[in-house]
């Protein structure tokens, strides 16, 4: 399968040049994550172990296809396909986005598919902080064991759900693995409310 149209080249992706690229201070930094403990949780924590995109074809709406592939994890973990089209004007952003789905989400990542806390249990000021819980909020597990998989306790919250009944008050958190170079550690690429001005983080596609 050939990895890239004939004469393709990786693009280089873009730095981060100028202030108005973020609507960050110089020096700003991303909240950091919000911690829950392992004891709040009313389930023990179930993992799941996410399938990786060891291959990837995007397609250019009305142009051509550019594929990429991770050589040496399709031969470890498997030949595991992602495909997409996006409606641009620019071959850059189908080459970027399949090159960025190889380099960044062909090893598998654990993740917790849904957390369980009983609000019952908790204090108000933890209540209100866990309400304010919103889509895409970075979370963090404390106090897991040292044995839980390595990035596992980072997470991303893809949705929230509420259960009431008499003798509980439910709140479920639905999760997608935190997606970069290292488990649990999003990046390197630029990510609003994280990168600084000046840094070194790039865009992706």
């Amino acid at each position: 399968m050939p990895l890239n149209p004939p004469g393709f080249s990786p693009p280089k992706w873009p730095r981060l040049g100028r202030r108005r690229d973020t609507g960050l201070a110089a020096g700003a930094l991303a909240p950091l994550p919000f911690e829950i403990p392992i004891c709040w949780l009313s389930t023990p924590v179930m993992l799941r172990l996410e399938q990786p995109f060891t291959t990837a074809a995007i397609t250019q709406t009305g142009g051509g296809t550019y594929r990429n592939a991770s050589v040496a994890n399709r031969a470890e973990y498997g030949d595991f396909r992602f495909a997409a089209e996006l409606t641009t004007p620019t071959s850059l952003d189908p080459a970027n986005l399949a090159l960025w789905t190889v380099t960044y989400r062909s090893v598998p990542r654990m993740r917790a598919p849904q957390l369980a806390i009983n609000l019952l249990y908790r204090t108000d000021a933890e209540k209100a902080a866990l309400l304010r819980i919103a889509r895409w909020t970075r979370i963090k597990i404390t106090g897991v064991p040292a044995e839980f998989p390595e990035g596992a306790s980072s997470l991303v919250v893809a949705g929230t759900k509420h259960q009431i009944s008499l003798k509980s008050r439910m709140f479920f958190i639905t999760t997608a693995p935190v997606i970069g170079s290292t488990p649990g550690v999003p990046g390197p690429w630029f990510r609003y409310g994280a990168s600084t001005w000046g840094g070194t983080d790039v865009i992706p596609f």
